[in-house]
């Protein structure tokens, strides 16, 4: 998927995907619109690097009939540390 705001599509046996991703500012945004038995769903996801790029923070939003759910993720780089004498 490109991040210029171009939709793609995927189908594959029960399950019909259109998503597309674009950048606002400094904040990438996905947006996903599934269907699957019957059933639809949306999904936003909004990622930004945050501590001059060491923290990966995403805020997702997931609506449809059956679900309601929003989740936060907050991914922090560490350095690795040496292992052995």
């Amino acid at each position: 998927m490109s991040t210029d705001g171009r939709t793609t599509t995927l189908e594959r046996e029960d399950l019909a995907l259109r998503c597309h991703s674009a950048w606002e500012g400094d904040t990438l945004v996905f947006h996903s619109h599934l269907q699957r038995a019957g059933q639809e769903g949306l999904n936003v996801v909004r990622y930004s690097l945050l501590d001059d790029g060491r923290t990966l923070h995403a805020e997702e939003r997931y609506r449809s009939r059956e679900l309601d759910y929003d989740n936060v993720w907050v991914l922090a780089r560490v350095e690795a540390t040496p292992c052995g004498p």
